[in-house]
């Protein structure tokens, strides 16, 4: 069985999750002590929170649509009982198209859509 990647993890995952917050965090401390005209500190932490508040939402919401995006997943034993599967024309191989339980991949995906996409619309 291959390797794969999950999103929801053990200890380390949590770890490097408090890890980001903390430098991601620290940027905007560094970034508030460097910027002239100083927005009030009230106004500063407004913006902050929106800020964190915005991405934690679309960073959970990737998340969980990744992990139940991979939970609809085709399993190779379920190929075989398919009437039908789309083939991949990429040339003389026959092999039937199975969509890859890869939650890291997915959520690579979605936030690539959110980060590129989202900011146009």
């Amino acid at each position: 069985m291959p390797l794969q990647c999950h999103l929801v993890g053990g200890f380390f995952a949590s770890i490097v999750q408090v890890i980001l917050f903390v430098l991601s965090f620290s940027s905007l401390l560094l970034k508030r002590h460097y910027e002239r005209p100083r927005r009030p500190m009230k106004v500063w932490i407004l913006d902050t929170l929106k800020q964190g508040f915005s991405a934690n939402l679309i960073h959970f919401w990737n998340i969980l649509a990744s992990v139940l995006m991979t939970r609809g997943s085709l399993e190779l034993s379920d190929v075989s009982n398919m009437t039908t599967t789309a083939t991949p024309n990429f040339g003389d191989d026959d092999a039937p198209f199975v969509v890859a339980k890869d939650e890291c991949a997915l959520y690579f995906i979605t936030f690539f859509l959110d980060t590129t996409f989202g900011v146009l619309i």
